[in-house]
């Protein structure tokens, strides 16, 4: 296990984590991180830093170098395979089974990190809370978009058909933030209620929609 500790990576800005895995690429060949915001924010730049293609949001491996990935909004599955060295990959972490738990023994290795974040420096966190899981763990997805004419009608129809996928106890009070996006809102079950393996829904109307906080 690789350790790296300093005050400028406490809040994971790309500016400061990415030399520090740079860095530590020229001791590995794979670099992977989860299909978040902050994997999807980081890893592109240690890509470019060490010139290579980053392979995104992998659903399954098929060789070392061979991985498959989703093309045209998911609607059909791309095989790629990657000639470079380094791989730096990005993964979708619902398309695999949870990792087996382990006894916690491996040693710590610490890595050296920069005591700046290159010009950038942390302000403030404004994240939406939602008592859904998030889009990127959900096991089902609905989504609802201007054919429904109205946030109204998305709680009048969206929802109670988000309830009867998912678990009973699953069924709490629900509502409705937009995301980062102004014209798209999405909607969380309760952490309590979900794990990774449950087909507890979450809710992300389609883009085209119009309804606006």
């Amino acid at each position: 296990m690789l350790l790296a500790d300093a005050d400028a990576l406490e809040h994971q800005l790309a500016e400061a984590v990415t030399p520090v895995l740079v860095a530590a690429m020229a001791h590995y060949d794979y670099l992977l991180a989860p299909a978040t915001t902050t994997g999807k924010n980081i890893l592109p730049r240690v890509a470019a830093l060490l010139d290579v293609a980053q392979v995104s949001d992998i659903l399954s491996v098929e060789a070392p170098d061979t991985f498959t990935r989703p093309i045209y909004a998911g609607n059909a599955i791309a095989t790629v395979k990657s000639a470079d060295a380094k791989k730096v990959i990005t993964v979708r972490t619902t398309a695999f089974a949870k990792a087996a738990a382990s006894g916690g023994a491996a040693s710590i290795e610490a890595l050296a990190a920069a005591a700046t974040s290159a010009g950038s420096s942390f302000v403030s966190a404004e994240l939406s809370v939602s008592d859904r899981p998030e889009l990127t763990s959900a096991k089902i997805i609905v989504s609802g978009g201007r054919a429904l004419g109205s946030s109204q009608a998305f709680h009048d129809i969206i929802e109670p058909l988000a309830d009867r996928l998912g678990p009973p106890s699953a069924r709490r009070a629900r509502r409705w933030t937009p995301a980062t996006c102004p014209t798209t809102i999405r909607l969380a079950r309760p952490a309590r209620s979900w794990h990774r393996n449950s087909t507890s829904p979450a809710v992300f109307p389609a883009r085209s929609s119009t309804w606006r906080a």
